[in-house]
Order: C-alpha cells, then structure tokens, then sequence
C-alpha cells in the first residue's frame, strides 16, 4: 500500500502523507465493504476486490484490512477507467502540457475527463458505446477495450499469489444493461496469459 512518496520540503511532505493517509482509508473502507458483502469471516481470507466501473480501483484485502490498492495520491493512478488515463509518464504529462500549451488545471481535465475508454477510442466511456464499435470493427475502439482488459489483468497480477479475486462490474461505464457481455470478454482474455479464473 501506499505510504508516502519522497518530497524536498517537510510541509509538502506532511500534507501530501496527510491526503494519501486519508484516501487509503477511504479506499480500504470501500473495498472492505466488497470483502464483508461476501458473508464470510475477514480472518484468515485474501481477496483481491475490482471495482470495474467508469472509475476503478483493485485493492489486496488481507483479514479484513487493505493492504495494497491500484490509486494513489488521486484516483488517477491506477485502471484504464472511462474519462481517466490510468496510470501514465510523469515525462508524458509535462511533454503534452508543453505541446498543447496546458497549465496545471489543463492537463488535470484532460487527464480526469478525456482520456482512459473515451480517449483512447474517440467514441465513448459508456461501454455500450464501445462495445457497439467494437463489433462494427472500430480499431482504435477494439485497441480501447484490450488496454482497459489489460490494466485490470495487469493489477491483478501485481497483487500477492493465490488470492481469492472478487470482480464487481458496474457503474455508467459497465452498465448492468450489457448484460455481463464484457465481463464475458475479460475472463475470455485472461488465458492469454496463462492464468485460470
């Protein structure tokens, strides 16, 4: 899990340490929810919790208590989600605010509202959307779907072995109205690298 990250003055330092402190404890409260909602006892379980909605996150719960999680400082670190990157270059971020000519709140909604799903396939966050494209043979909407797979197979693996893996699929992003089509999908791809589900 998160901690701290290494910065140049001890007020920063502290204020950052302070907002990361308190998003993993939100974090580790949501995805205990998940972990409680399977009616069992926390001891002795290891769960891998996914929230796959138009925001995601994967957290490592282990006796009850989040140990890692795929978010950071924001929720921007992390899954490919429906408007946000995911995960990215620091060196991209300052690369692209020089190109376009974006200050901080510039690439900030760039970042957080025009990327992930819908930047990547130019058609939509609603994974309706894209799943329609997808059928119709939309390149850069099939590339979107197999980075958003990806990502999620990607944390998973990082987390700790021969965990139990609780998938929750929902939100505008992953819409019950798919009828669990991606879900379908996701797991259809997980042999691709070896792995059993």
């Amino acid at each position: 899990m998160h901690i701290c990250m290494p910065f140049h003055t001890n007020c920063m330092k502290n204020t950052v340490c302070a907002v990361m402190a308190s998003m993993e404890l939100l974090i580790a409260m949501f995805h205990n929810v998940y972990a409680n909602s399977l009616g069992v006892d926390p001891k002795g379980k290891k769960i891998i919790t996914c929230h796959i909605g138009n925001g995601g996150s994967i957290s490592a719960i282990k006796d009850g208590k989040c140990i890692d999680t795929s978010m950071g400082l924001t929720p921007l670190e992390g899954l490919v989600m429906g408007t946000r990157s995911g995960d990215i270059d620091a060196g991209a971020v300052t690369f692209i605010m020089e190109k376009e000519g974006l200050n901080a709140t510039g690439i900030s909604n760039l970042l957080n509202k025009k990327s992930g799903v819908l930047g990547v396939s130019g058609v939509s966050s609603d994974m309706r959307e894209l799943e329609a494209a997808v059928a119709a043979g939309n390149p850069k909407a099939i590339l979107a779907e197999k980075m958003y797979f990806y990502r999620i197979k990607k944390y998973i693996a990082l987390m700790p072995p021969l965990w139990v893996v609780v998938i929750s699929w929902f939100g505008p992003v992953v819409s019950a109205r798919t009828n669990g089509r991606p879900v379908v999908r996701f797991v259809r791809t997980w042999n691709t690298w070896g792995m059993k589900i």
